[in-house]
């Protein structure tokens, strides 16, 4: 048998033992929930990073500014062709495209304005004439683009206006490099 301060003893043990397992049981459980709410964080996060991802790829971010149209310089355009054709009889349309125009094919090279534009320029003329109708088309190229200017004279005494083409061409030209 035992005695009294061995029982006491062995008591104090065992209580004590309970004390300490009570509280390592404390700790496993807390450190199993927290471990529980980081792997739960965890697999969210990435869940989430993920799925915005893939969002975020398949959205096609393109800005572009509207441009406006700029009247002033299709006004003075107009009017210094104007002054260079007042004086002559024929009818004139001018048409001038840059970068968006039709397709033409450029057969015959003629010089109309190869010697009154700057060299280095890639410069396709297609000229045909008749009695009653002059039609020019001529694509010039430079290095930051390519406009194309269709130049048609209709009346009975084309001829005169020939001398005048190479100037409008020319006058075009400078009005549409400044833009």
């Amino acid at each position: 048998m035992l005695t009294k301060t061995e029982l006491n003893q062995k008591k104090a043990k065992s209580e004590q033992l309970d004390l300490v397992e009570t509280i390592s049981v404390d700790d496993k459980s807390q450190k199993k929930r927290q471990l529980l709410y980081l792997a739960l964080f965890v697999t969210i996060g990435l869940s989430f990073i993920f799925w915005s991802y893939r969002q975020i790829s398949t959205l096609k971010f393109e800005f572009k500014l509207p441009s406006l149209p700029s009247t002033s310089t299709s006004t003075s355009i107009n009017d210094e062709v104007s002054q260079l054709t007042s004086a002559d009889p024929n009818k004139w349309t001018v048409s001038v495209y840059q970068d968006n125009f039709p397709t033409l094919d450029f057969k015959n090279n003629s010089s109309f304005t190869k010697n009154i534009l700057p060299q280095g320029l890639d410069i396709k003329e297609n000229y045909t004439e008749s009695s009653s109708k002059i039609t020019l088309n001529s694509l010039i190229t430079t290095p930051q683009k390519q406009m194309l200017f269709t130049i048609t004279i209709e009346g009975n005494n084309v001829a005169q206006s020939k001398e005048l083409l190479s100037k409008v061409v020319s006058e075009l030209y400078w009005s549409n490099i400044k833009d």
